[in-house]
């Protein structure tokens, strides 16, 4: 399975455990692997992402208020949070993969699940960010 299908599928567990909470992720993660994961699935990215955010959840959510100025953290739709989420740890933690890629895939995940106007909010955001961290990270 590609990246991209992998982030993919790190979102949507994002998402299900923004319902649930992060001390929720064993559960979730256990139906996961044992009812819909893909064989091809990237394991040790999706396993990096979808605990890290949880463990990081508080500090993450503190940049998407620092970046979100005008927005109240609860008027942020649930896929714009979880998608931000995911794309803010990979541009933290994650220095093998670009910060546009991030900041792209993010925006497409956004539009498939919400809409074009969830992807421009999280565009940028995101780009507001990476100009605030003081760049591009080359892969």
């Amino acid at each position: 399975m590609s990246r991209r299908l992998s982030r993919e599928e790190a979102f949507k567990v994002l998402f299900e455990i923004s319902f649930q909470g992060e001390e929720s992720i064993g559960s979730v993660l256990e139906y996961y692997y044992e009812n819909l994961s893909d064989p091809q699935l990237e394991k040790p990215y999706f396993e990096k992402v979808t605990r890290g955010v949880c463990e990081k959840t508080v500090e993450l959510d503190e940049y998407i208020s620092r970046y979100s100025i005008g927005w109240a953290k609860h008027r942020i739709s649930r896929v714009g949070t979880s998608v931000m989420r995911l794309a803010i740890f990979e541009i933290l933690y994650m220095d093998d993969i670009p910060n546009g890629v991030s900041a792209n895939e993010a925006v497409e995940l956004a539009k498939k699940y919400e809409s074009p106007e969830c992807g421009a909010f999280v565009n940028g955001i995101l780009g507001s960010l990476i100009r605030g961290l003081g760049g591009k990270k080359e892969g």
